[in-house]
C-alpha cells in the first residue's frame, strides 16, 4: 500500500464582512485573494487567500452573528471544544510584534517564551485570534 503524503491547503474562518477581513489579512500578514465567490445556496458570499501556498477562506454569511466574547480571549476559548485559531510561522517574533504594531493591529498582549515557541496573539476585526510564532530549539 502506498503511503498518503498530506500537506496543509487551508482554514475556513466566518467573517461579519468580507471585504474588512480580505483588507485585513492582506495588510497584516500578506495573504493574496484567489478568488471571491458568492454561494446563495449557502446563503453566504466568501474568498479564498493565500500566503505561500496556505490558504485561509473567509466566509462571510448573508446573516452573520458575532463572535461570542469567550471566543475572543485567549484562556476562556480554550476551555471549548471546537477550532480554536489559526497561527501563522515566522523568524523573528519581536519583529512581527513591531511590524504588526505599527499596522495597528490589536495585540492580545505581549509576547509569550514557551517550551517550544515564543509567541503572541493579535485579533483580527471580528475578533478571531492569530497566533504569531517563532520556534525554538529546531521546531
Amino acid at each position: 500500500m502506498t503511503e498518503i503524503n498530506y500537506k496543509p491547503d487551508h482554514v475556513a474562518l466566518t467573517v461579519s464582512d468580507l471585504e474588512r477581513s480580505m483588507e485585513w489579512y492582506e495588510t497584516m500578514f500578506g495573504f493574496e485573494k484567489e478568488t471571491q465567490f458568492d454561494r446563495p445556496d449557502l446563503r453566504l458570499k466568501g474568498a479564498m487567500m493565500r500566503l505561500q501556498g496556505f490558504g485561509v477562506e473567509l466566509f462571510q454569511p448573508y446573516e452573520a452573528g458575532e463572535l461570542p466574547e469567550y471566543r475572543r480571549e485567549w484562556g476562556s476559548d480554550l476551555s471549548v471544544t471546537g477550532t480554536k485559531h489559526l497561527a501563522l510561522l515566522v523568524a523573528d517574533v519581536q519583529r512581527a510584534y513591531v511590524s504588526l504594531e505599527s499596522k495597528g493591529a490589536d495585540i492580545d498582549g505581549d509576547i509569550v517564551t514557551g517550551k517550544t515557541a515564543k509567541y503572541f496573539v493579535v485579533k483580527d476585526p471580528d475578533g478571531i485570534l492569530v497566533e504569531v510564532k517563532e520556534a525554538l530549539r529546531g521546531e
